[in-house]
């Protein structure tokens, strides 16, 4: 399934290809969890390459790889105006993927995504798989 068609499908789609497609042309990132620092919530899942995050050290403010586009991408420049203020960086065990803890401009959402009002969704994670057996997903 191509990414684009999977964004409002309510059967499941996973593509378990994504990581081979993402070595093959963005080598060098890994992945960051972006989490809302205060209440929590996980917004999305990004990639990020070495320039990207020395970017958001030094001005504060979160830079991405994009491996769709393979570019650097500051959050919120293009479309949705949702600039991410890195308040702390963590590394996993194994020091292969991060997690930023992030301030959120209230009321405008993380997700590429429109919601049925037409507003970005706070988070990359609406929807909720209900039966794994026939792939049965619902909005959350």
């Amino acid at each position: 399934m191509k990414e684009k068609e999977a964004v409002e499908e309510l059967e499941l789609g996973l593509d378990f290809s994504k990581l081979q497609r993402v070595a093959d042309k963005c080598p060098n990132v890994i992945p960051v969890v972006v989490q809302d620092w205060r209440i929590k919530e996980v917004l999305g899942l990004v990639y990020i390459n070495q320039e990207a995050l020395v970017k958001s050290w030094e001005t504060g403010m979160a830079f991405f790889w994009s491996t769709s586009r393979n570019k650097l991408w500051l959050k919120g420049e293009e479309k949705s105006g949702c600039f991410l203020k890195v308040k702390e960086i963590r590394v996993n065990c194994d020091q292969n993927s991060l997690l930023f803890l992030v301030e959120k401009p209230e009321n405008i959402g993380f997700c590429h995504t429109k919601n049925e009002n037409g507003a970005f969704r706070e988070s990359c994670f609406y929807r909720q798989i209900v039966d794994l057996a026939s792939g049965k997903l619902v909005f959350s």
